[in-house]
């Protein structure tokens, strides 16, 4: 019920992202951990912002987050599985982009 069915309907492709992923990362840790790296400095910049969510946070700024949730997810598609289509790519500046304008929102 948290989610709407179009964003249920892409589980599967995140899934089979998870799968490439895990593919080469037994091929190849050493890599998958450089590509890691990547991708928590965002996840740690929205953890420290789930946590510092109140009361008194707007609608707005927690919809920003669930929008950042969203396109991270696509970033460690573009990052760990590049050649599966079928979603807008996300680069490290759009997400740079995005966290400094939730900073930004009370």
């Amino acid at each position: 019920s948290l989610y709407t069915n179009t964003r249920l309907g892409y589980l599967p492709f995140y899934i089979k992202a998870i799968s490439v992923r895990t593919q080469r990362g037994i091929v190849d840790l050493r890599k998958d951990q450089e590509k890691n790296e990547k991708v928590e400095k965002f996840a740690d910049q929205m953890e420290k912002a789930l946590m510092e969510l109140s009361a008194t946070t707007s609608d707005k700024k927690r919809a920003a987050l669930e929008n950042f949730f969203w396109n991270l997810e696509n970033y460690k598609v573009s990052v760990f599985a590049q050649e599966m289509k079928g979603l807008p790519p996300v680069s490290a500046k759009l997400l740079k982009e995005n966290f400094l304008e939730i900073e930004r929102m009370v």
